[in-house]
């Protein structure tokens, strides 16, 4: 989601960013330097080959004309012509290892395009020096209006600095929206924020084009001096020679040297113009990175600099501020250094006791426990841990000592075994033991059970679905696994069902607890003292029914799931006997031996237990004092061979279907497709714009035959009798006129293209952003279809398919124009070398189709190792903070090293096969132009006279150079194809082809609902059964509880009733999911998610005002959008007064860049989003989980004063929460996706054996 205005987003200032050669090397390491050394050797020797070959073409051309003016004869002619063409055949040999070499080694350290400029300004630099040393006054001649025109590009060069940085923070934020758009799509999908999330994305898209743009006018003002220059130099440099040659000062020969050689040098520097800009990008963006690197080096300083105490034990004993410190800790976060999140305060947490913070959302609990596994350090005061101060202490040692769970559980893109694993700190090794009672303690048997591989799964982001309980199972099982001495539990028990919460703890009467309120210590002490204290009572109460625990358990206690508890585990698990009694973790014989059968069977069964797991080879951190198991190697637990389950035999079915699919799949678009797609694209003005693109193209393709055989002329007047001075002065102003055509011609060429180019591209990333917005939620389910992936296609990597249009379509087009007007004139000024000449044209074709065809090949293999890479990255950093607290660095630093390697080996097989071919496509010019000159030779003694042979000689090398340019850039035009066609492939996915866009019926009220003999599959997982002939009805007005433990379908049932999945198809007469009486497929998908609001267990904030995030989805000019109806949302939702004492109230930017909010504050604003709306239906899925027992209640309040009002609105309530199923009128009971009980709460709650009465009564000390 993004809804923030532009005001509220972070700006760069693009004029602080600096950049010089020096950049582009900032991560090249000692072990790059050897093969950037040679490759830039290599790279500046085949810049050396053009020079060499000016030499030799001034030798021929001086060959020809001595045979013209008669003095040599036809024998001489054909000797010297064929030992210069020998040499030739050397240079293009030389020029294919060269070229090689070069392309080989610079991809392996930097990319082909510094090859290109290195290559260019070697041959720029090479060929002045040479015209300096045949003819300095000629050259300098020729060469005067360089200085001028080159500091006219340095200065226009200069001027773009500022527009590319620009453009680069513009397509952040278009990765910044569509990322987290994707990410959170069933949020903007229930909201109907399509329109209002491809709003912000076109915006941005928008901004970024107008920067580009600016870069695109300034560069082809650069092109067209360039081009001008060329083409005008020879004005005053031609006078010049001829006088030269008629004076006897220099031979022809040498004057056609000079020239040929300030012309590679022009040429050179045109060619490295275009480079340039991707070379400035590359340099911006290496001093962005080294910027931030640099800051978070700035910021690590005083969070995370090591300290290097590392005990040889750790006792558990935790003190903040003891007698001996003079300063209470204190703490602000760095970007709000003002508001103190904790004020001057005093704990003390002793070793072998459980101790609870408890307080209302945003009181500071969650700070206390950044704070213990130094996330940051206070602002003032100190914090002990067994008498050391925790800055001296050693960071790793403190993480492996604590662990930390959290109230979001975060799952690593790996097998539930990986996961749980990851708890170990890096040990290669684990105790059977240790993995069952964590297995168990989690209750993930049956969880495992239902998955499609076990416990082999994947469960992270591209795995398989887990409800929000399974997945806080599973973070609970690798809590349990280190066995550490200390154990933070932070809201970890919100997304689990009542019987987990108090199987997994419970607070007793003895317990130590500091009660906070707005970051300071309101109350400390025991329980039994706090609860009759005056003001405490409210924290001890979480229902109005002062008995009502009692009521459900038989006894007094206090459950978990209302309180932020940091939680003190001693050594061992071994806690005091007031708490083993209500405490899970203590127990590790809790579990009956039936169930820990079950999970042996499980850990059996697991292919990812064959060989030690691979993490981090780390030594044990601390020895533990009582160690009750004894390790044995992950070899011990492999899988029985023998014994396969039936997970193991859906695996095997799973590759048939997918070689099935890959079979189905379609042919990619080749490069004319893709470039027929253009015109549909373009609006009427584009499309205009783009015809004079193209025909500026064909003008600038005429100028030079037209300059060709303008030179041609020239050279006649080098032994044309008469006035030949007058002859060359009238072909050098033609020249002139053909110079100052050319250059215009090559500005609107370049401009008028790039401008179609971006048109082009945003057109394609803005209708793909749309159609993957209106896919189905099961289509971003499927693999490749992750948020990071399909946000690559759409920003930065996005920005190559312009250069098809912008920078390879005209020069493509200008290349061909050359070669059909260079053929043409040369067929009839001398056909049989015309067709000498096209003779070569099959080979350089089959040679280039080949480099084409093998490169492509490459490009695409290593497009997909370069995903992998970016993936792990993304997934760490996302993830940076679980990462550290687990100690994972480690591993995920080998992931990404070794993910990296296997780019790094692909690119150099890469480089091996294509730096062949490329060699050989960049020599052909020599070895064609070779053989043209030895026919030429000949046929300038029989059948042609010289002057004709020289024409057609001038018309071709100058139209054969030309597409040998164009022949160099293949590589480049590969990488743009690949990212075309994936942008493409999103943006012609289905329009209307999802059940969101068949249905047009709308209706004035949705109620009654009802589900008729529903069986449900996830698309992700069809051999998972998540519904089995579920059958409910909710009546209109009324309020009904959807119960049931974790993983049992109850959020299955919102998702279809929001239509975030295709309701399945009927097995009988009446439709599965019907609303106010109607098929659901029939409804108007957005008009049904207008009348119902959700608010889901994890709420979903984006960067932007308060206000913003409340309105989300509404229209500004909404009744609704007025700050009264926000305001009255706020205060129902019980958040007003957290959002009123803020400087800008309810413009207060919270997010990225904004305030932090608190997990239960952010739940708040989540649920007066959807109380704005007035919505006919409500669905809290989990809404008060992350709530403190006041937040909860007046939530509570809230929806019980809505249903008592019974003013058109139904609520549907999927809880655990026993004080929310109290409100409702109905209550039905899910397990294992089937409706086993259905009823008015008293009744089944009364029900001795029910199943709403066993999951309200279970307990450890029940043993139901």
């Amino acid at each position: 989601m993004s809804h923030g205005s532009e005001e509220e987003w972070e700006e760069e200032d693009p004029g602080h960013i600096r950049t010089n050669w020096k950049s582009l090397f900032s991560f090249t390491t000692r072990k790059h330097l050897p093969i950037l050394i040679a490759g830039s050797i290599f790279a500046l020797s085949a810049g050396c080959v053009t020079p060499v070959l000016a030499v030799l073409l001034g030798n021929v051309f001086d060959d020809f004309i001595s045979c013209g003016a008669g003095q040599s004869d036809a024998d001489t002619l054909r000797s010297k012509i064929a030992t210069n063409c020998l040499g030739m055949v050397g240079l293009g040999a030389a020029g294919w290892f060269l070229n090689s070499a070069n392309i080989h080694d610079l991809q392996s350290a930097t990319s082909q395009t510094l090859g290109l400029v290195l290559q260019y300004g070697c041959r720029s630099v090479a060929s002045l020096i040479l015209a300096l040393v045949i003819s300095w006054k000629l050259a300098l001649v020729t060469l005067a209006g360089i200085p001028l025109f080159s500091s006219i590009i340095a200065y226009l060069s200069t001027r773009m600095k500022a527009s590319i940085t620009a453009q680069q923070v513009e397509l952040t934020h278009v990765s910044k929206i569509a990322n987290t758009a994707i990410a959170s799509i069933d949020t903007v999908k229930c909201l109907n924020g399509q329109s209002f999330e491809l709003k912000n994305f076109a915006t941005r898209v928008e901004l970024a084009a107008m920067h580009y743009l600016k870069q695109a006018w300034l560069n082809s003002i650069q092109i067209a001096i360039i081009r001008w220059m060329m083409f005008g130099m020879f004005v005053q440099g031609f006078c010049y020679g001829s006088s030269l040659a008629r004076s006897g000062t220099l031979s022809a020969g040498n004057v056609i040297t000079t020239f040929w050689a300030c012309t590679a040098a022009a040429q050179s520097i045109e060619q490295v113009l275009p480079q340039m800009i991707v070379m400035e990008k590359g340099k911006v963006a290496s001093v962005i990175l080294k910027r931030m690197m640099r800051e978070r080096a700035k910021d690590a300083i005083g969070s995370e600099v090591n300290g290097r105490v590392y005990p040889r034990r750790c006792d558990g004993d935790i003190e903040i501020n003891n007698d001996l410190t003079p300063l209470h800790v204190s703490f602000s976060y760095p970007s709000q250094p003002e508001t103190y999140v904790l004020n001057p305060s005093t704990f003390f947490f002793p070793a072998e006791e459980t101790t609870f913070v408890i307080g209302k959302s945003g009181s500071g609990k969650s700070t206390l426990s950044q704070l213990l596994m130094r996330f940051y350090l206070p602002n003032s005061g100190q914090i002990l841990i067994d008498g050391h101060s925790i800055e001296s202490l050693d960071i790793t040692w403190i993480r492996k000592n604590i662990t930390l769970l959290e109230q979001r559980s975060v799952l690593f893109n790996d097998s539930v075994l990986q996961n749980i694993m990851f708890g170990r700190h890096g040990s290669d090794s684990i105790s059977k033991r240790d993995m069952e009672d964590s297995i168990e303690l989690a209750m993930l048997q049956n969880v495992i059970e239902g998955l499609p591989r076990g416990i082999d799964t994947s469960v992270g982001p591209d795995g398989s679905f887990l409800s929000g309980g399974q997945r806080q199972r599973v973070a609970i099982a690798r809590a349990r696994l280190p066995n550490t001495p200390i154990l933070i539990l932070d809201e970890p028990t919100s997304a689990l069902d009542q019987t987990n919460r108090v199987a997994i703890m419970k607070i007793s009467e003895s317990d130590f607890v500091y009660i906070l309120e707005n970051g300071s210590i309101m109350q400390s002490g025991f329980r039994n003292e706090l609860e009759n204290r005056a003001g405490c009572e409210k924290y001890f109460s979480s229902t109005t029914k002062a008995s009502f625990e009692e009521n459900w358990n038989g006894k007094p206690g206090f459950y978990l799931d209302q309180l932020s508890a940091v939680y003190e585990c001693p050594r061992g698990c071994t806690i005091s006997a007031e708490c083993r009694e209500h405490n899970i973790i203590s127990r590790p014989d809790f579990a009956p031996a039936l169930l820990k059968q079950q999970t042996a069977d499980i850990l059996s069964r697991s292919g990812g237990m064959v060989e030690s797991i691979e993490m981090v080879e780390m030594k044990d951190p601390v020895p533990k004092a009582h160690n009750r198991m004894h390790s044995i190697s992950a070899q011990r637990l492999r899988r029985i061979q023998s014994t396969q389950s039936k997970h193991a035999n859906r695996n095997k079915r799973k590759p048939s279907r997918q070689s099935s699919e890959k079979k189905k799949k379609h042919k990619p678009p080749s490069l004319p497709q893709i470039m027929g797609t253009i015109v549909p694209n373009l609006t009427s003005r584009q499309r205009v714009i783009l015809l004079v693109g193209v025909s500026s193209a064909l003008a600038h393709a005429s100028a030079t035959p037209i300059f060709s055989y303008c030179l041609s002329q020239l050279i006649g007047t080098f032994y044309a009798g008469g006035d030949s001075a007058h002859l060359a002065m009238k072909w050098s102003l033609a020249v002139l006129g053909v110079s100052c055509g050319d250059g215009i011609s090559s500005f609107f060429m370049h401009y008028f293209l790039e401008f179609c180019a971006e048109a082009w591209m945003d057109t394609l990333r803005i209708k793909a952003f749309q159609r993957v917005l209106n896919q189905p939620r099961a289509w971003l389910e499927k693999d490749g279809n992750g948020a990071h992936r399909i946000t690559s296609y759409l920003d930065q990597n996005g920005e190559d398919m312009r250069n098809l249009l912008g920078r390879f379509a005209g020069f493509v087009t200008v290349a061909a124009g050359i070669m059909a007007i260079a053929v043409i004139w040369s067929l009839i000024v001398c056909w049989k070398l015309t067709l000498v000449s096209l003779t070569c044209g099959p080979v350089i074709y089959a040679i280039t189709r080949g480099f084409e065809q093998t490169n492509g090949r490459w490009e695409r293999i290593c497009n997909e190792a370069n995903s992998v890479a970016s993936e792990i990255f993304t997934e760490t950093f996302s993830e940076i903070r679980t990462v550290r607290s687990l100690t994972l660095e480690h591993h995920f630093h080998r992931k990404q090293v070794d993910a990296v390697i296997a780019c790094l080996k692909l690119g150099l097989k890469r480089a091996v096969y294509t730096g062949l071919l490329f060699g050989m496509v960049e020599s052909t010019v020599i070895f064609a132009s070779a053989t043209i000159f030895y026919y030429g030779a000949l046929l300038a003694v029989s059948e042609f006279s010289v002057n004709d042979v020289v024409q057609v000689f001038s018309l071709l090398l100058f139209s054969i150079g030309y597409a040998a340019q164009i022949l160099s850039w293949i590589p480049q035009i590969n990488t743009s194809r690949e990212i075309a066609i994936r942008l493409l492939k999103l943006s012609r996915l289905s329009k209307v082809g999802s059940h969101e866009h068949r249905g047009s019926l709308t209706l004035t009220t949705l109620t009654p609902i009802k589900l008729n003999n529903v069986y449900f599959r996830y698309p992700s997982r069809q051999d998972t059964l998540v519904l089995r002939n579920v059958s409910l009805t909710v009546s209109q007005n009324s309020c009904t509880a959807i119960v049931g433990r974790s993983g049992s379908g109850k959020s299955t049932i919102a998702s279809l009733l929001l239509a975030l999945y295709e309701s399945p198809e009927s097995r009988g007469h009446k439709p599965t999911v019907m609303l106010g009486g109607r098929d659901i497929q029939l409804l108007h998908v957005p008009t049904l998610r207008s009348q119902i609001s959700i608010v889901s267990q994890q709420p979903t904030i984006s960067p932007g005002s308060i206000h913003a995030n409340i309105t989300y989805g509404i229209k500004p000019h909404a009744p609704m959008a007025s700050m009264d109806s926000v305001r009255a949302a706020a205060k129902a939702a019980g958040i007003d007064e957290l959002i009123t004492p803020l400087p800008k109230g309810y413009w207060t930017v919270i997010g990225d860049g904004g305030i932090g909010l608190s997990g239960g504050q952010k739940q708040l604003v989540v649920i007066a989003r959807a109380l704005l709306r007035h919505p006919q239906i409500l669905i809290l899925d989990e809404a008060t989980s992350s709530l403190d027992p006041a937040g909860a209640e007046v939530v509570r309040q809230t929806i019980q004063r809505l249903v008592s009002s019974r003013r058109d609105l139904t609520v549907i309530i999927i809880t655990h929460a026993r004080e929310m199923i109290e409100i409702a009128d109905h209550v039905v009971v899910l397990d294992q996706g089937v409706v086993v009980e259905d009823g008015s709460f008293d009744v089944l709650a009364g029900r001795v054996g029910g199943k709403l009465y066993e999951l309200m009564n279970d307990s450890p000390d029940g043993g139901a």
